[in-house]
């Protein structure tokens, strides 16, 4: 009876042992599971932040360029000014010249005396 006793207390023994070792415990499936779980919430929480990065940079992007847009149309408007200005002086300067060259002498070759030709 003792005997019997120690191989059964030898064969529960042996058993543990075997599960220890194993892989497939129930303590090591659910270790395994959460680590799952932690990798997997890891793994979402860097996208997301990578997302959001990505959101930031594309806002500080887009204001920079709104920022060089308006530069460059306040720079096209002031250059719109100083074309008009300029081409109403030289518009002036081409009037100026031409009545000195063409109109001038037309309206005043009658006032010519006859005599004087």
């Amino acid at each position: 009876m003792v005997r019997m006793m120690e191989e059964l207390d030898k064969g529960k023994r042996g058993f543990e042992d075997d599960n220890a070792n194993s892989t497939f415990s129930p303590a090591s499936l659910t270790a395994t599971t959460n680590r799952g779980k932690h990798e997997e919430r890891t793994k979402q929480q860097k996208m997301h932040i990578h997302k959001q990065r990505q959101v930031a940079e594309r806002a500080r992007l887009c204001s920079v360029l709104q920022n060089l847009v308006a530069n460059v149309q306040d720079e096209l408007l002031l250059l719109d000014g100083l074309l008009k200005v300029g081409l109403i002086l030289l518009n002036e300067q081409a009037i100026e010249m031409m009545l000195a060259t063409f109109v001038y002498p037309m309206l005043l070759q009658p006032l010519l005396l006859p005599g004087h030709q």
